[in-house]
């Protein structure tokens, strides 16, 4: 909160959604912290209706994310409340799985607020770049004390607030730039059409003359019945320390491209 305070002095402007959503993620965290049992059920309706309630009255909403069919998607202001909220709940949860070990969570919220840094100093975006900044500068401070040896932690009330500034940190700066975030659609996409059937990966590679075929006989109820037994034999490793020889050199197969060999040597005193 001082924080948000001091980018008030400077700004003039108060940063409503992440005052509410910051506050209240961590009060829900912090329940847990002071030793208030509440079942993950319950933790997590919580999160949810309060998420939807604060998405809707604030008007979050991501405005492109340059995939056609969700794009169409989001203009429905149910499904982009949904949306919106599935984002939140996968960064603040995640934040909240990783937060097993001493400055883990932190560095890589150092890295990605660091990338969105990146992404808004290349496109201009000073006032928001230098609130990033500030984020970082904290984000390091705290990790002085946590890391190797923790001497203050975050707990659940600080991974959910810090998990949902990230969650707040990326949406504006997907809004802010959305002409060049077009890597994480087509990761997205390859992803979604990557390879479905599992059970032929590989056999368009292997010749139809090397594949094995069983085939058996019914003569009697027990005369089908039979075992095999299948073993895997290491033959892609080459020493080359006691060798007479060694491979130099290229060539091109139709089915693998080129294929290409070196070597490396050094002199020793014997």
């Amino acid at each position: 909160n001082i924080f948000f305070l001091i980018y008030f002095l400077l700004y003039s402007k108060v940063l409503y959604e992440y005052i509410f959503i910051c506050n209240l993620m961590f009060v829900i965290g912090f329940l847990d912290d002071i030793k208030i049992k509440v079942s993950p059920l319950k933790r997590l309706l919580m999160m949810i209706f309060s998420l939807l309630f604060l998405i809707h009255f604030m008007s979050i909403e991501i405005f492109n994310i340059d995939i056609p069919f969700l794009s169409n998607f989001l203009k429905n202001d149910i499904f982009s409340s949904i949306f919106v909220l599935l984002c939140f709940l996968f960064i603040i949860n995640g934040a909240n799985l990783i937060d097993g070990f001493n400055g883990l969570l932190v560095i890589n919220l150092v890295i990605i607020n660091s990338v969105l840094l990146y992404i808004n100093i290349l496109n201009g975006n000073n006032e928001f770049s230098i609130f990033l900044i500030a984020q970082i500068i904290i984000l390091l401070s705290f990790l002085l004390f946590n890391f190797p040896s923790a001497k203050i932690f975050l707990g659940d009330g600080g991974s959910y607030a810090i998990g949902s500034l990230v969650a707040l940190n990326s949406i504006i700066t997907n809004n802010l730039n959305q002409i060049i975030l077009h890597f994480f659609s087509v990761s997205f996409i390859l992803f979604i059409f990557s390879c479905k059937d599992t059970d032929v990966v590989g056999l368009e590679v292997q010749p139809s003359s090397d594949r094995i075929e069983i085939s058996s006989s019914n003569f009697g109820q027990n005369d089908s019945l039979f075992s095999i037994t299948i073993s895997t034999e290491s033959v892609d490793s080459l020493r080359s320390d006691e060798t007479s020889s060694l491979l130099l050199g290229s060539m091109f197969d139709p089915i693998f491209g080129f294929i290409h060999s070196s070597f490396f040597t050094q002199i020793s005193l014997s």
